[in-house]
C-alpha cells in the first residue's frame, strides 16, 4: 500500500469540488462510493469493530454504574433510570438487573472503578485498533508505527473516547439538574446541546488522530459533519423503536431488543466508516477538479 501525501493544513477548495462533481455526475459517483466501499472492505470493517464493540459495552456500563455511585448520583438508578426501565419489563428481569446495579454501586464499586474500568478500556481499545486499520485503508496509508505504539495511540484515543461520552451522559443526567435562575426550561436543551458537541469532538478526534497521518483539519468539519448527521438518524430510529415498538415483557420482545442494539452498533459504526470514506472521495474530487 501506498503514502498518500497529506497536507495539514490545506483548506478546502469548494470551486475544484464543485466543478469535479459537476463533471462526474450523479452515476459516477455511485460508483465511485460504491467501489470505495468494496476496494477498502468498509462493510468488513464495521463488523470487526462492531464486535469489539459489543465486548465492551457491558464493563463499559458497568464501570459507568460506579462512576455514578463514586459520585453519589445513586439516585440516577434509583429514582430515574430504574423506573423507567421497570415499566417496560417483566418483574423478574427487572430484580436480576436491579440487584446487578445495586451490588456495582455498593459493594462491588471498587472493581469496577479499578480493574472494571481497565477491562473496560481494553475492549474499547480493540475496537479502535480495528478503527485505526479502517481509516488506514480508506484514506490509503501505509501504517509503519510499531506494535507499541499503535497499542500506546490506541489506549490513548480509548481513554479519551470514554471520557468524552461519561461527559456526555453526565451532561444529559446533571444539567436539567442545575437551577438556571428562572430559565429551566432551557436545562435539557442545553443538555443535549453539550452531549451533542461532545459527541462531535469525540468522531473529530478518531478521524484526526486514528490513522497513522493525522488528517488534515480542513476537512474534518466535513467528514465530521456527515457522520454525525448519520448516527443522528440512526439513533433517533433506535429510540423509536425501544420507546414505541419494542416488547420487553416476553422473551421474543427482549431478543428483538438485543438485535435491534446489536443492529444500531453496526449502523453507528459504518456510518463512521462511511462517512470517513465519502469524505476522502470529496478530497479527491476536490483535489483534481477533474
Amino acid at each position: 500500500m501506498t503514502t498518500r501525501q497529506h497536507d495539514e493544513g490545506e483548506a478546502p477548495d469548494w470551486r475544484d469540488l464543485a466543478t469535479s462533481v459537476r463533471r462526474r455526475g450523479v452515476r459516477q459517483i455511485a460508483r465511485d462510493v460504491l467501489s470505495a466501499f468494496d476496494d477498502n472492505r468498509i462493510l468488513t470493517y464495521a463488523s470487526a469493530v462492531s464486535f469489539q464493540l459489543v465486548f465492551a459495552l457491558i464493563p463499559f456500563v458497568l464501570a459507568g454504574v460506579a462512576v455514578l455511585g463514586f459520585l453519589d448520583l445513586a439516585e440516577v438508578w434509583r429514582e430515574e433510570l430504574g423506573p423507567r426501565l421497570q415499566e417496560r419489563v417483566s418483574d423478574a428481569v427487572f430484580q436480576v438487573v436491579d440487584r446487578s446495579v445495586e451490588s456495582v454501586l455498593g459493594s462491588q464499586r471498587g472493581f469496577w472503578l479499578t480493574l472494571g474500568a481497565a477491562l473496560a478500556l481494553w475492549e474499547l481499545s480493540g475496537a479502535v485498533r480495528a478503527t485505526m486499520g479502517a481509516l488506514n485503508d480508506i484514506y490509503d496509508i501505509e501504517d509503519d508505527r510499531s506494535f507499541l505504539r499503535r497499542m500506546g495511540v490506541s489506549f490513548a484515543l480509548a481513554l479519551v473516547l470514554a471520557l468524552l461520552l461519561g461527559l456526555a451522559v453526565l451532561a444529559l443526567q446533571l444539567l436539567p439538574r442545575l437551577d438556571f435562575t428562572g430559565l429551566a426550561i432551557l436545562a435539557v436543551p442545553v443538555a443535549w446541546l453539550v452531549a451533542v458537541l461532545l459527541m462531535i469532538l469525540a468522531i473529530a478526534v478518531i478521524m484526526r488522530f486514528a490513522p497513522a497521518a493525522p488528517q488534515s483539519m480542513g476537512w474534518l468539519g466535513f467528514g465530521t459533519l456527515l457522520v454525525v448527521l448519520g448516527w443522528a438518524i440512526a439513533s433517533t430510529g433506535f429510540a423509536a423503536y425501544a420507546a414505541r415498538i419494542a416488547s420487553y415483557s416476553t422473551i421474543y420482545g427482549s431478543l428483538g431488543v438485543v438485535i435491534m442494539l446489536l443492529t444500531y452498533i453496526y449502523i453507528s459504526v459504518l456510518v463512521l466508516l462511511g462517512g470517513a470514506q465519502v469524505d476522502q472521495l470529496v478530497r479527491r474530487y476536490a483535489g483534481d477538479g477533474r
